[in-house]
C-alpha cells in the first residue's frame, strides 16, 4: 500500500471515528463533561465497594455488571437531557442492558460450573 493511500483511509477512520464519539457523547454523557458516564460509573462502583458490594472488573461477570451500569448511565443522560439519541434508540439500550443481564447471568453458572447444563 502507498503511503498516499494509507493516509487517505486513516484520514478518513479518523473524521469516522470523531462522527462516532460526537454521537455517543450526546448519548452518553452530559454536554459539559464528556467524561461524565466514565465518572459517574466510578462513583457508582465507589459506593458500591463501600457497602461491601465490590464489583471486579477484572471477572467476566464484573464485566457484564459495569456494561450493564454503562447502559443504565446511558438512560439515565438522556432522560435528563430530554433528547433523541442520536447513535442508537432507546429501546437498542433497553435490548442490550437485558442481554448484559443474561450475560451476567451465564458467566456466574460458567463460574460456578453449571454452564453446560441443560436447561
Amino acid at each position: 500500500m502507498k503511503i498516499s493511500r494509507a493516509l487517505r483511509l486513516e484520514k478518513k477512520d479518523f473524521y469516522d471515528r470523531v462522527r462516532i464519539r460526537l454521537k455517543k457523547c450526546v448519548d452518553y454523557a452530559r454536554d459539559a463533561d464528556c467524561l461524565a458516564n466514565f465518572k459517574a460509573a466510578a462513583a457508582i462502583f465507589r459506593v458500591l465497594e463501600e457497602f461491601g458490594m465490590p464489583v471486579d472488573i477484572t471477572t467476566p461477570k464484573g464485566v457484564a455488571i459495569f456494561y450493564q451500569v454503562q447502559k443504565l448511565l446511558r438512560r439515565l443522560n438522556l432522560y435528563s437531557k430530554g433528547v433523541k439519541p442520536e447513535n442508537e434508540t432507546i429501546r437498542d439500550t433497553f435490548l442490550d442492558a437485558s442481554n448484559y443481564l443474561d450475560l451476567e447471568k451465564e458467566c456466574l453458572l460458567d463460574e460456578q460450573g453449571d454452564g453446560e447444563e441443560e436447561v
